[in-house]
């Protein structure tokens, strides 16, 4: 799980938007196009909560890039340390 930090800088690293239209929040990356042109919006996610939608973002990246998460190991302990 990401902290705050973590999910904003990953919205700044990658110049996408976050805003929201009637309780829905969705994460767009904007290219503006030539002088007068309006900008268009090429959805990325969406969500109930900002987390949720900048997380599903998240994932997203990491499964387009093959980007493995962590992996929780445990190890076995064979003695006790005094």
């Amino acid at each position: 799980m990401p902290s705050d930090a973590e999910r904003w800088r990953f919205l700044a690293d990658h110049k996408l938007t976050l805003h929201t239209d009637g309780g829905l929040y969705m994460i767009h990356w904007c290219r503006t196009s030539g002088p007068g042109q309006p900008p268009k919006f090429f959805p990325i996610s969406n969500g109930s909560t900002p987390e949720e939608a900048i997380d599903r973002a998240i994932a997203r990246y990491n499964r387009k890039y093959g980007i493995s998460q962590p992996r929780v190991v445990e190890l076995e302990v064979r003695g006790w340390v005094s």
